[in-house]
């Protein structure tokens, strides 16, 4: 059982809605409530879609933002494997999130 089964049974981790929120303005738009709420929604499907062990290490590091070694000792992985995992994981993150925004713009 990982860190991430342990932890967050039911739930994938994103970036709360505070955060993503504080990039508007304070009166936001519909026009802008909708590219955020878009955005959101792309960024929790790309990461759902993320294999188990690459998501855990993205978590850890991007959500929780614990060190490598602090992710080596809760995954109880060597601190190579942490590393190579986790660049795996933004590179597909990112390939997931690209492929979807271009699939939405053809539509």
């Amino acid at each position: 059982m990982t860190w991430l089964q342990r932890n967050r049974p039911n739930e994938v981790v994103t970036a709360s809605n505070e955060d993503l929120d504080r990039t508007a303005d304070a009166s936001p738009d519909l026009e802008q409530t909708l590219i955020l709420t878009s955005r959101r929604d792309l960024f929790k499907k790309a990461l759902e879609e993320l294999p188990l062990p690459y998501r855990e290490i993205l978590i850890l590091r991007e959500m929780e933002e614990l060190s490598y070694k602090a992710i080596a000792q809760v995954a109880d992985i060597p601190l190579g494997t942490v590393m190579s995992r986790l660049a795996r994981a933004r590179k597909q993150l990112q390939c997931h999130v690209l492929g979807m925004a271009s699939k939405e713009v053809r539509r």
